[in-house]
């Protein structure tokens, strides 16, 4: 998603960097209760794993120097677009900046809400808004108003693709349920079924990762 983001920004605008701030547990917990055929499976990953896994992620593809993950949900209680304007505030006060000019920051966004895009929101200079395949919704660029539509941090990334635009945290929590319960009963059977289904989800590191704390809290739950 966020090289589909970089990509439509296009090579007049230089990325330094992405920030990635995934949500609070209390969130994940009751999205994960809402979900399709959830029963008696894991409960959700916390935070401090999931920022981990993405950590793994970036560095198996080359982005580790270039990501950094933020608490600021999931400690700070601050949401979606809040983060922005909580960072862009920071930035003008840092004083390692000196008195270089704050940094752009460009919020990334799926389909589903991509109403920041013709919108003013506080220290949000541009959106990009990627979506998914069969998604619609998103108004043609000759509809917009002529700030938004004139602005180069404002657009709408090509649609996801190769199965990309398929992948979400239910689907991942239905194949490692799969996997548990048609792998053999030694743990490393169990942890190999369950990075092996998980691969389609993330890279291989990160995948390993998972399954290590999947087995260690099944066998916890279990005893």
């Amino acid at each position: 998603m966020l090289r589909a983001a970089v990509d439509a920004l296009g090579p007049g605008v230089q990325v330094a960097g992405a920030i990635m701030v995934p949500s609070s547990d209390k969130y994940v917990q009751r999205k994960a209760k809402r979900a399709p055929g959830h029963g008696d499976e894991l409960e959700p990953p916390s935070f401090e794993l999931r920022a981990q896994l993405l950590r793994s992620m970036a560095a198996d593809v080359g982005l580790d120097s270039w990501l950094h993950v933020s608490d600021a949900e999931a400690a700070r209680r601050l949401f979606y677009l809040d983060v922005v304007e909580d960072l862009a505030k920071n930035a003008t006060n840092d004083p390692d900046l000196g008195r270089l000019a704050p940094p752009q920051l460009i919020f990334v966004t799926g389909c589903d809400r991509w109403f920041p895009l013709l919108e003013h929101s506080p220290g949000c200079d541009g959106v990009v808004v990627v979506p998914r395949a069969d998604s619609a919704g998103v108004p043609a660029r000759s509809s917009w108003p002529s700030w938004a539509h004139n602005s180069p941090y404002r657009v709408v990334a090509a649609p996801l693709s190769n199965g990309v635009d398929a992948l979400s945290s239910t689907k991942l929590r239905i194949a490692v349920t799969n996997a548990l319960e048609t792998a053999e009963v030694s743990a490393g059977n169990l942890q190999e079924a369950v990075a092996s289904a998980a691969e389609s989800f993330m890279t291989p590191s990160a995948a390993a990762e998972f399954a290590v704390w999947v087995v260690a809290t099944k066998s916890a739950t279990s005893a």
